[in-house]
């Protein structure tokens, strides 16, 4: 019995890493991590020609001092459109929406009293943004600005990893 036990759980856990191995489970994966505001987390993600040219505290502290972006984060939604995967390269198309500007900027800023340097005053933050748009969505509809964005993998070690998007010319 305990085997058998064993071997499921062995094969659940092998199951679950691989499943969290892939192109578009990776890509989620980053985008979270920005979302949350984990920035050494997202860092992770990126390939090593990236990381060659920005280091790991470069990354987080340009992440950390863009204005009301952990809060913003929140409020992108993305949708893969496409994946293709030849062997170690994997080229994803996904597509975003976010609320415009026009409308989410003046949220922000009648909010500029809050402290946003805690992960309290964030949280306050984005609590008061969210409120203030489900308030607005009842008056009126919520533009939202759509896009596509490509995104370019490799896998590394046996692991996806985002790649410099190759120029296009």
């Amino acid at each position: 019995m305990k085997k058998t036990i064993t071997l499921l759980i062995i094969l659940a856990v092998s199951g679950l890493a691989y499943a969290s191995n892939n192109p578009s489970d990776i890509i989620f994966n980053y985008y979270d991590a920005l979302n949350i505001g984990d920035y050494k987390k997202a860092y992770t993600y990126l390939s090593q020609e990236r990381k060659s040219v920005i280091k790991e505290n470069e990354y987080v502290s340009f992440h950390e001092k863009a204005p009301y972006k952990e809060v913003y984060d929140q409020f992108i939604k993305y949708e893969l459109i496409k994946e293709a995967v030849l062997e170690d390269t994997a080229i994803l198309e996904l597509k975003t929406k976010i609320p415009a500007q026009s409308i989410i900027l003046p949220i922000f800023y009648s909010a500029s009293y809050m402290e946003t340097d805690t992960l309290e005053g964030k949280e306050e933050l984005s609590k008061f943004v969210k409120k203030r748009l489900k308030e607005m969505g009842r008056d009126v509809p919520i533009p939202y600005v759509y896009g596509d964005i490509v995104v370019n993998m490799v896998k590394e070690n046996g692991e996806w990893k985002l790649a410099k998007n190759k120029d296009t010319q």
